[in-house]
């Protein structure tokens, strides 16, 4: 076989180069569009029956056709804030925000999360209720006043 010697792939590392380079254009160009999952960022207050809410998670899930992976973040000083690396995708999202334990053991943790009741209403949490749009253009701050049906 003839070879050309002002060829670009006149080498097998050269070749395979160019099929790498050759691959990773064809799959970025595959795939879900990447404006569809764009994550942003949320913030807001949380309280419950009027008290700033502390030791708490908050979780934000894609629903009505929205889809991309649950964001998590925890509640400190009655305060929430997931930057865009983590934060949620944009679109409808329904949120659930749950008790964390007290002790900071993750052995002891686990336990009393099994034996303590859950101090937030499941209004809020495992049947939640709470549901947010969050836009790519923000602002995405939103307030949660959680209210006890038991007082």
């Amino acid at each position: 076989m003839p070879r050309c010697s002002n060829s670009t792939f006149n080498s097998p590392q050269r070749l395979a180069a160019a099929c790498v380079l050759l691959l990773i254009t064809i799959v970025s160009g595959c795939g879900t569009s990447t404006s569809k999952l764009q994550k942003v960022e949320i913030s807001g207050p949380v309280t419950l029956d009027g008290q700033r809410l502390d030791r708490a998670l908050i979780l934000f899930d894609p629903i009505d056709g929205n889809s991309g992976p649950r964001a998590a973040g925890v509640i400190r000083n009655g305060e929430y804030l997931l930057e865009p690396d983590i934060g949620p995708v944009a679109g409808p999202l329904r949120v659930a925000i749950v008790s964390e334990s007290e002790d900071d053991t993750p052995a002891l943790n686990e336990l009393a999360k099994r034996y303590t009741p859950e101090k937030i209403p499941h209004q809020y949490n495992t049947r939640s209720i709470l549901t947010v749009e969050a836009t790519i253009d923000g602002p995405n701050h939103f307030d949660f006043d959680l209210r006890n049906p038991r007082r």
